[in-house]
């Protein structure tokens, strides 16, 4: 029980001192229990306490209060427990505000995909997320009177240091995007000053976010740009070709009626239904391109020895008349495809290969497979005159065509288009005279 107290306890808990005199101590404890095990403990085992604990004012209101209580003894034994006891509400709502803060930071800066850090002037290392010590491979103690130069060669050091000062100097953010030497992945990374009490800048905060698949996007739409500007003069220079054909002999056609020569008439309208056949044949194939990717049926699992056949069935006679001899694998993998568009692109292939090993005295054509990094890597090798290794890229761009070549020049693009909507990838192999190989790719799943 209370036995003294000073005028303080008014401001601390409202009550004037003789209010409390002879009251018991834990009544007024929001935790009365411990308050009574702290009696207890300080009797029997005659030590000092210093806990924080929260008291009830004369308000009714939770005040916490950080207490020092000690034995006062008399003979040996604790005759009065003395206390000191001041109001730690405050300070307690502050701890509770700066660990909410900690737990805010904690989410923000360690549980985000990225990288963060903190550099002095000499860009050495003050901080550093978790996300971005396991991009190098490092621990939180390792950085430590570590520089950014430790970790990065001479060329990244100097523009990561130009940048840190430029934030020194102009006191304000920038940003700049950043390709890592490490691994080739683009990265936005965001400079920001910290500043002291008095305004200054005394550190450099680093936010570095991934863009590098924002960057990959851009470079495919760029270079679908190129390919459609491409494209377009492609499709513009080929059909005018036939439009001038045609052009050319109307005005013939003028002329020979005026004269009335009937056989010249005959020929000027063979010509321009040649033309327009032509030109009819670009359309279509045209047309026929741009469904691809648009227009496909469900993928089934097939087992690609079925798709070979089929191809071949399709090009029966032209091998038959060309007196071509063609192997296959004895096994193909199975496959998931679209498999209407996995013939065509096949028959195109073997149409390519037919139109020059033809050619040859003893034509041969190969088809096969193996698998390679999780992918399935077919072929069709022939022993034709071979292909020009300039003319590698150009041979699947839309009207290319060769000097030997009687078609549009659409067949490899519709080839190259079908393979890549599977996933896969196209490429030749070859060098002149040496036959030509086409390799194409599927994934194993």
């Amino acid at each position: 029980r209370y036995v003294f107290l000073n005028k303080a306890i008014e401001n601390l808990l409202g009550y004037r001192p003789k209010e409390l005199v002879g009251k018991y101590r834990p009544d007024f404890s929001a935790n009365r229990k411990r308050a009574e095990e702290q009696i207890k403990e300080i009797l029997s085992e005659k030590k000092v306490i210093r806990e924080e604990m929260d008291f009830y004012n004369k308000n009714g209101e939770k005040v916490t209060v950080e207490h020092i209580l000690a034995p006062i003894e008399e003979g040996g034994d604790v005759k009065y427990i003395i206390g000191v006891s001041r109001d730690v509400t405050e300070l307690k709502k502050a701890r509770e505000d700066l660990a909410f803060s900690e737990q805010r930071y904690k989410s923000l800066v360690e549980f985000t995909d990225d990288s963060i850090y903190l550099v002095d002037k000499e860009c050495r290392y003050l901080f550093m997320n978790k996300k971005h010590l396991s991009r190098l491979g490092v621990s939180l103690r390792e950085i430590v009177g570590k520089s950014y130069g430790d970790f990065h060669t001479e060329e990244e050091t100097e523009k990561f240091k130009k940048a840190v000062e430029e934030v020194f100097r102009a006191s304000k953010p920038l940003q700049q995007e950043h390709k890592s030497l490490r691994d080739g992945r683009w990265f936005l990374r965001t400079f920001s000053p910290v500043r002291d009490r008095e305004g200054e800048v005394v550190a450099v905060t680093v936010v570095s976010k991934n863009i590098d698949f924002i960057k990959k996007t851009e470079e495919e739409l760029r270079a679908k740009k190129e390919e459609l500007e491409s494209f377009v003069y492609r499709v513009s220079h080929d059909l005018r070709a036939p439009l001038i054909t045609i052009s050319g002999f109307v005005d013939l056609l003028k002329r020979d009626v005026e004269k009335g020569d009937k056989g010249k008439i005959k020929e000027d309208l063979e010509m321009i239904e040649r033309g327009v056949k032509r030109m009819n044949s670009y359309i279509s194939d045209l047309l026929h391109l741009s469904r691809i990717g648009r227009v496909v049926n469900p993928p089934v699992k097939v087992n690609f020895k079925v798709v070979v056949e089929k191809a071949l069935k399709m090009l029966k006679e032209k091998i038959k008349s060309k007196k071509i001899k063609v192997e296959i694998a004895d096994e193909f993998p199975e496959v998931e495809v679209d498999c209407d568009r996995m013939v065509e692109a096949l028959v195109n292939i073997l149409d390519n290969s037919i139109v020059h090993a033809g050619s040859q005295p003893n034509a041969k054509i190969e088809i096969g497979f193996y698998r390679e990094g999780g992918e399935y890597i077919f072929f069709v090798r022939d022993n034709g005159p071979g292909i020009d290794q300039i003319e590698h890229e150009k041979i699947f761009q839309l009207f290319y065509k060769g000097k030997d070549s009687k078609g549009t020049g659409v067949g490899l693009a519709i080839v190259k288009k079908i393979i890549e909507h599977h996933g896969g990838r196209v490429w030749i192999d070859s060098r002149k005279g040496e036959g030509c190989t086409l390799l194409f790719t599927l994934p194993e799943k």
